[in-house]
């Protein structure tokens, strides 16, 4: 596997942080985020940074965030891999 590491803004890292459910592996990549000025780092594989992107497109498709938190969750998406949007047809 490959490590991954991505920069998130304080609303991008409130939207991940507001998934319930997710499965350990994300959640520990969401827990262990390192804080900066401003924002957070996450650091995790590539493994663990697809299953968050099937998590962020389970969340969206299934309306269980609102459209300013989606919006954020997208932006997400883009940060970890921008041809994700493509299959998520967003």
């Amino acid at each position: 596997f490959k490590l991954m590491k991505i920069t998130l803004t304080k609303t991008q890292y409130n939207a991940l942080d507001h998934i319930y459910g997710r499965p350990e592996n994300v959640h520990y990549l969401i827990m262990c985020a390192k804080p900066t000025d401003k924002g957070w780092i996450l650091e995790g594989s590539d493994e663990t940074f697809n299953e968050l992107l099937e998590i962020i497109n389970e969340e969206i498709c299934e309306a269980h965030c609102s459209q300013k938190r989606a919006k954020s969750l997208i932006a997400v998406c883009k940060k970890v891999d921008p041809k994700s949007l493509d299959w998520m047809g967003f």
